[in-house]
């Protein structure tokens, strides 16, 4: 029988030509998907969310819980920047369930964070500082219509990092679903 592929580049590999390595067991056990620090927090969030809807706790009272958490969005980041995902994912939440003015602060919430990130990081870290601003511009954009104060920081992320295609796509998303506010400039 004639081979048509050899086996380092045929996906057709058979069994017996492949040679497989078994780690050997750790001397601890693997974590429990419960112990996982993003499994936590996204659990606390989707219960706290529930709450919200349900009425047997409001949004100041759960803001309050939130900020006290030690990683509310279950990442070892900024504690600031972690507070901002986490109560903008509440805020998806509430908005998916209809609760519109409950998900605003918890929006609201999330930009405040952000500011304080963004008033704390260097312009010398120009793509950290371009990636929270257009985080914050997204959010400003889509959930607080404040699409002024969205293309400044869209434009100001451009000014740090101008080769970026993805802030660059950002903005012409932007500019589509606000051309009033990015008329001047839309060639950015």
């Amino acid at each position: 029988m004639v081979s048509v592929c050899s086996a380092l580049s045929c996906p057709f590999v058979h069994a017996e030509d492949v040679v497989v390595s078994v780690p050997a067991v750790a001397d601890k056990p693997a974590a429990l998907p419960e112990a996982n620090p993003l499994v936590i927090a996204m659990k606390v969030r989707s219960e706290m969310a529930a709450r919200i809807m349900n009425g047997t706790e409001k949004p100041p009272e759960a803001l309050i819980r939130l900020r006290t958490l030690d990683s509310p969005s279950g990442l070892a980041i900024d504690p600031d920047a972690s507070l901002a995902y986490a109560a903008r994912d509440i805020g998806n939440r509430l908005l998916s369930a209809g609760k519109r003015v409950e998900a605003e602060e918890f929006f609201r919430e999330s930009e405040k964070a952000l500011t304080t990130v963004i008033d704390r990081t260097p312009a010398q870290s120009s793509r950290e500082r371009a990636d929270l601003l257009s985080s914050r511009a997204r959010l400003r954009a889509e959930y607080l219509n404040e699409a002024i104060a969205a293309r400044a920081d869209i434009d100001e992320a451009i000014q740090l990092v101008p080769d970026d295609a993805a802030l660059k796509q950002l903005r012409a998303v932007l500019a589509s679903s606000r051309s009033e506010f990015f008329k001047d400039s839309a060639g950015k």
